[in-house]
């Protein structure tokens, strides 16, 4: 929303994060909450997720679906492995760009702040 919250459009309680669960969960949020086009479905990088959300029987393949990465959670196992804040919040910031040349901009400073950090994790 505005000030920057997620918004939850639906959820469910399950056993697990598993294939089976995700994928009831999209059929679910496919014939319950919305059938419309250009969806734009924002999570972490969980293989369940990307499994389901592949499956193109459930309809969230383009162009009925976009599926994002949630940068929160890019930047906080980006941290969790190199163990560097101001990265990290570089990270989030060129994760934010809406613009091509803005993200080049920040992607040459995060490159010049640490750049054996960024060949490690670009490789």
């Amino acid at each position: 929303n505005a000030n920057n919250n997620v918004l939850p459009l639906a959820f469910a309680v399950v056993e697990g994060e598993t294939l089976l669960a995700w994928s009831w969960f999209f059929s679910h949020l496919r014939l319950h909450i919305t059938n419309k086009q250009g969806i734009c479905v924002i999570s972490d990088r969980h293989r369940s997720i990307k499994s389901a959300i592949d499956n193109e029987a459930l309809g969230w393949r383009p162009p009925n679906a976009y599926h994002k990465y949630c940068i929160r959670h890019i930047a906080s196992n980006f941290n969790n492995r190199f163990k560097d804040v101001k990265l990290k919040q570089q990270l989030v910031k060129l994760g934010k760009k809406a613009y091509f040349n803005a993200f080049n901009n920040l992607n040459i400073l995060i490159v010049h702040y640490s750049l054996s950090v960024c060949k490690v994790y670009i490789m």
